[in-house]
């Protein structure tokens, strides 16, 4: 990966990081890459249009403050980016999945699961334990 021909580059100044962590973002299926719409809040916003993000599409200011823009996630074998999924719910509430439908849902189920599972007390355990 020392932009000498590996995976990512062919030559010095071509390494391209979406290509070298593809693999790491939790592809696992054909190959194939899922572009899913976003909307980021506007207490988001800065935070994308100042550092960017890798693989997201040039960043659209809409009219109220918040952001849309797309991302390439690689599909896993039923054709859903699950590998994305950790990294939108780090946004918790400040990003929503616009699209397509498919996507959207299955985000909403990891969100909807993480909520439930906030409001139940976790269990206590004895001294040297994982609690």
């Amino acid at each position: 990966m020392d932009g000498e021909g590996g995976r990512a580059g062919t030559g010095p100044g071509t390494f391209d990081p979406g290509g070298f962590l593809r693999p790491v973002r939790g592809g696992g299926g054909d190959g194939s890459a899922r572009t899913v719409h976003l909307r980021f809040r506007h207490d988001a916003a800065r935070r994308i249009l100042l550092a960017g993000h890798i693989g997201l599409s040039e960043p659209y200011l809409n009219p109220d403050g918040t952001i849309d823009t797309t991302v390439d996630a690689p599909a896993d074998a039923d054709g859903l980016p699950r590998g994305l999924l950790p990294w939108l719910l780090g946004w918790g509430p400040r990003v929503q999945v616009l699209g397509p439908p498919e996507v959207r849902q299955l985000w909403q189920r990891e969100v909807r699961a993480a909520a439930e599972a906030a409001e139940v007390e976790p269990l206590r355990f004895p001294e040297g334990g994982a609690a």
